[in-house]
């Protein structure tokens, strides 16, 4: 999970009373899975931060939430910047100095020096929230641009309350979002930035938020990718994404707690272990299958781990386990999400963390490079180009109508 963070932007300037503070604290511990290593917690008359703690660099000085030039910012952060150590550098060359060797601070210094241009340089999966006491502005939901990391807010009487996770939001009365019901049984998941809680937002992947004193919060995009066409030959693309991907594993592996690897029978995280056994080459693996035949990979993925020379741990899941853990499952999800992957990432993930605290994995690969079998449709759909004008345009109005209909129609 990788630690997580409430906080509240208080709607009066006043200290939480008693039972306030133990309502705040009670929301920061539901989110207790996300960080069992440490907790922190700051109040002043603007705003109260919370953080639970997942250790990985910086083991004994990366406490938040994070202060820095004499308590001016506080800072929580949910992630990891992988190329932390590049901008340590650069900023030490303009005589910036560090207390710590944590990622955490050297994203608040470059804040410090660069404002919200701080965002666009990082690398990694994030979700960063920042207090200026001096201009008494709040910045945050800089998340990274694939969103990979969490975040959640929602305005109240109190304030505004963000969050790594809904459940430290959710109130008995929360009413379903109409239309992020439609999206999911639409997508079969639900897109930014609505959620399926009317009353909780989220933030989009690759944009921050400003809050300044009695003005709404402001979004901004920081991300822009440029998909402009670019000449090169296949091995020049080849020898790009060998290069990039080596480097992205590198740095992923920077880490001050054991580090491991799921493995399957694909070739995404095999390719993944077998660059990750260059920097560590006693890394561990981990794998899960079903009982049922042609369902369990493990027996490719241990052979796999045999050619690279790594350990690997498999675990089998039993259909007992796999409808008994279901409703934690699901607990764990904020938003609905149909892909049966979920399960068995439970379960490899509590296999892995037996062994390490941090592990890598082949996650994304497919939607980079087309993996999935959905991604071939538009060649199978264009058999449909030979349907004439007319009754295409038939087809078009008739689905229009129901999809209409459908809209109106009140979802209890």
């Amino acid at each position: 999970m990788m630690c997580g963070f409430i906080g509240l932007l208080k709607a009066q300037e006043k200290m939480l009373d008693l039972e306030e503070r133990e309502e705040f604290k009670n929301r920061l511990n539901l989110i207790q899975h996300r960080g069992p290593d440490d907790k922190g917690y700051f109040e002043d008359e603007e705003i109260v931060l919370g953080f639970r703690r997942l250790s990985i660099i910086d083991i004994n000085s990366g406490h938040q939430p994070f202060s820095y030039e004499d308590d001016r910012y506080w800072m929580v952060f949910n992630g990891e910047i992988y190329n932390y150590v590049e901008l340590r550098e650069s900023l030490q060359q303009k005589d910036v100095t560090f207390k710590t060797d944590s990622d955490t601070e050297v994203i608040i210094a470059l804040f410090a020096n660069k404002g919200v241009d701080a965002f666009q340089q990082l690398r990694g999966m994030f979700s960063i929230l920042i207090w200026d006491k001096q201009s008494q502005c709040l910045y945050g939901g800089a998340r990274d641009p694939f969103g990979i990391k969490p975040f959640y807010y929602k305005e109240t009487e109190q304030g505004i309350y963000f969050a790594s996770e809904t459940k430290s939001l959710l109130s008995n009365k929360e009413q379903i979002e109409q239309q992020g019901l439609q999206d999911y049984l639409t997508f079969q998941y639900v897109p930014e930035p609505i959620s399926m809680s009317q009353e909780v937002k989220r933030v989009e992947p690759g944009t921050y938020f400003i809050k300044q004193k009695d003005t709404p919060l402001t979004f901004h995009h920081y991300f822009k990718p440029n998909f402009s066409p670019v000449n090169k030959t296949e091995n020049e693309w080849i020898d790009q994404i060998q290069s990039r991907l080596d480097d992205s594993v590198q740095k992923h592996m920077r880490s001050d707690v054991p580090v491991g690897s799921f493995l399957s029978g694909g070739i995404d995280s095999s390719i993944i272990v077998a660059l990750a056994k260059r920097y560590h080459p006693d890394i561990k693996t981990f794998s899960v299958g079903f009982e049922q035949d042609g369902y369990s990979e493990i027996e490719v993925a241990k052979e796999t781990a045999d050619k690279l020379g790594v350990d690997n741990y498999s675990y089998i899941i039993t259909p007992e386990e796999y409808v008994a853990k279901l409703p934690k499952i699901m607990w764990h999800m904020d938003d609905p999400l149909a892909d049966p992957a979920c399960v068995p990432l439970y379960f490899v993930a509590r296999e892995a963390k037996k062994h390490v605290t941090v592990v890598l994995s082949g996650e994304g690969a497919d939607e980079l490079f087309g993996g999935y079998n959905i991604y071939h449709e538009p060649e199978s759909l264009r058999v449909f180009d030979s349907i004439p004008p007319s009754s295409k345009r038939f087809i078009s109005s008739s689905s229009k109508g129901v999809a209409r209909r459908c809209k109106r129609q009140k979802l209890s």
